[in-house]
Parts: C-alpha cells; sequence; structure tokens
C-alpha cells in the first residue's frame, strides 16, 4: 500500500469539505494512449444536486463555496498544498483533449454535446490564466453548470490582488462548525462512532471532533496531527 502523504491529507480535507457542502466526489484519471503514461490526474471531481437538503444538521451550505440551489453543478477541483499563490495545473489548459474525457465521467451531458461544452470551458480556464476572468464558471444551460476550484488549505486567507480561490481558514472553519457545534441539535446527534465516517475520513473527523472548544486548528496542524497518528501506529 502506498503511504499517505500530505497532498493526499489535504486533498481528503476538501473531499470532506464538499461532502458536508452536498457534493460527491471522488479523484479522477485522465488515461494515455500511451503505455505507461496518462494525460492528468483531477484531484476531486464533484457534483452536487440542486434539491440537496440535510435540515437535520442546521447547517446551511458555505456561502464562500456557494452552490447553486436551482441547477447541477460540476466542479473539477484542484488541491494545492504550500502557502505559493495557486493556479490551475498546465495539464487542464494545455489543449483540449482531457476536459470531453472528465465531462464524460461526469456523465451529465449527451455525447454529442461534449465537444461544444468542453470548447467554451476550455477558453474560460486560458481566461482564467491569462487573468482576464476572476473564476472559472461556465453555466451550460439552465440546469447545469461547470466550475473549477482552486483549493489552498495552507494559505489561512486570499488576498484581493490573487486570483479566487477557497482558503484554509474557510476550509477549517466550516468543517468545523459541521462537526463541533456550540449547542447540541435537537434532531441530529453529533457523538456516535466516528468509524462510521469510513477510513477515507474517520482520522480527519477524529481531528476536528478532538478540538471542541479550541476552534478548528490550521490545515498544517491537521496534517502534522495525522502524520503522527500514522507514524505511531505504523508497524
Amino acid at each position: 500500500m502506498t503511504a499517505i502523504n500530505k497532498s493526499d491529507d489535504l486533498e481528503r480535507l476538501i473531499g470532506l469539505y464538499l461532502r458536508l457542502n452536498g457534493y460527491f466526489s471522488d479523484g479522477f484519471i485522465v488515461h494515455s494512449e500511451k503505455k505507461g503514461d496518462v494525460k492528468t490526474e483531477i484531484d476531486l471531481l464533484g457534483i452536487r444536486f440542486p434539491h440537496h437538503m440535510e435540515k437535520e444538521r442546521e447547517v446551511s451550505v458555505s456561502d464562500v463555496l456557494s452552490p447553486p440551489d436551482d441547477r447541477i453543478d460540476v466542479v473539477i477541483c484542484e488541491v494545492k498544498s504550500g502557502k505559493n499563490q495557486p493556479n490551475f495545473n498546465e495539464a487542464i489548459t494545455k489543449d483540449a483533449y482531457r476536459l470531453p474525457v472528465i465531462l464524460r465521467r461526469v456523465g451529465v451531458f449527451p455525447d454529442k454535446e461534449i465537444p461544444d461544452i468542453s470548447m467554451k470551458l476550455y477558453h474560460q480556464f486560458l481566461k482564467f490564466k491569462a487573468g482576464e476572468v476572476q473564476n472559472v464558471t461556465l453555466p451550460v444551460d439552465t440546469d447545469v453548470q461547470i466550475r473549477g476550484l482552486l483549493f489552498a488549505p495552507e494559505i489561512p486567507n486570499s488576498k484581493a490582488d490573487q486570483i479566487e480561490f477557497i482558503a484554509g481558514d474557510e476550509i477549517m472553519g466550516f468543517i468545523y462548525r459541521c462537526l463541533c457545534p456550540i449547542k447540541q441539535r435537537p434532531s441530529c446527534s453529533t457523538k456516535y462512532d466516528l468509524g462510521l465516517w469510513g477510513v477515507l475520513y474517520n482520522d480527519i473527523v477524529t481531528y476536528f471532533k478532538r478540538r471542541k472548544g479550541k476552534g478548528p486548528g490550521l490545515a498544517s496542524e491537521l496534517c502534522n496531527t495525522l502524520r503522527e497518528q500514522r507514524r505511531i501506529t505504523s508497524p
């Protein structure tokens, strides 16, 4: 089994953030026709449906992520470690081949529509890279939109002069509010077997639960805690 590193932990953190905002998400590899090669890897490919609702949790969706409530939201996510200015990988803007493969994986659009949608989305990524637009958002029709999202969990806040990304304070704070409410919820217990989150999230959820009353901490603290736990428990 491949060892888990910081990048893996940060991607799992964003997967939990998306899940708590009503998204189904997973990583995705854009395969190549060349043996032993891949075109690119998408950190997280997510989808959220407009009628999503979990009233019992008493937590509304993130104002920063701001998913629409009137259409399907397809998100192509890149998760960046470190504190350098984040941007989309060159692979996503290198050519238009990759986006049709990604959109076919999503399965929302008929195959005959994908070439046109992919080209429009490709040009949105190019405009973002050139600084002509502040975000990558393509309304396909009244029912679906596609977004490119950048996450930088180790940067606490984004600045006004930086390109748009979702920063650490938002990510950590939102998850903490979901998992560690100040008051007990009348119809949604927050005390249960944390193993129910499965191997993908239970260690991250445990980190937040143990911090109740202390605030969410930083993404770097989370990663250090998880790394230390693995060191102690490794044979």
